[in-house]
């Protein structure tokens, strides 16, 4: 009994000297960061004019998006930290890999996130083996909105399905085209989503299934 007293109070200090380790390492972080941030403003240079535009760029749209995606206004602040630039870069660096523009880049960690998990992607997610493979794969048009579905637990039916059908409204008139051409183009095609009770009760989207299912018989 005493020796397991003992291997306790030796793992929970060395548990606290690594807490330790961690928080200088951290503090000695920050300061570094502000050493460098007071090096920039007395040679009038700021942080954010340094960055290189294509990581502005990204970055404003990946917001603009989470924006739209949300449908509440994401704020954030112009300057970047040195660890905020570095991810950017790793994202920059993806998406030359993949040879494809900002827009249609995010667009595709944007639809898979929302079709697979029914979120956005953090910024975690945007330079990763997987990313690439999303943006290689990715077959949807880049012009379009990636609108969300997230809705509160508590949501009844009624109201999900006026929220729904305000949203295809919005989008159909955006597109200009009609509800079944809408559900074809995109939904059909996983651009976009809607609760699947929703689609299930639309005659439009029941005849786009039919039709789509036709056309691939009929091609075989």
């Amino acid at each position: 009994m005493t020796e397991h007293i003992f291997e306790l109070l030796r793992k929970r200090k060395e548990r606290s000297e690594r807490q330790k380790e961690v928080f200088k390492k951290k503090k000695a972080e920050e300061f570094k960061a502000k050493q460098a941030s007071a090096k920039r403003i007395i040679s009038g240079e700021t942080q954010y004019s340094a960055v290189p535009m294509e990581l502005t760029v990204l970055r404003d749209l990946y917001f603009k998006m989470i924006s739209t995606y949300t449908g509440q206004v994401k704020y954030y602040t112009d300057e970047m930290t040195d660890g905020q630039v570095a991810l950017w870069i790793r994202v920059e660096k993806a998406r030359r890999e993949v040879g494809c523009s900002a827009e249609r880049y995010l667009k595709a960690q944007f639809v898979y996130f929302d079709k697979t998990f029914g979120t956005y992607p953090k910024t975690q997610h945007l330079a990763t083996e997987g990313a690439i493979e999303r943006a290689r794969e990715f077959a949807g048009p880049t012009e379009g909105l990636v609108l969300g579905n997230m809705r509160p637990p508590d949501i009844d039916t009624a109201a999900r399905f006026r929220q729904s059908e305000k949203t295809l409204q919005k989008m159909m008139k955006a597109q200009r085209c009609s509800r079944e051409e809408f559900y074809r183009r995109f939904v059909l095609t996983g651009v976009y989503t809607f609760p699947k009770e929703f689609l299930e009760a639309d005659p439009a989207y029941i005849r786009a299934v039919g039709d789509t299912c036709q056309k691939k018989s009929n091609s075989q």
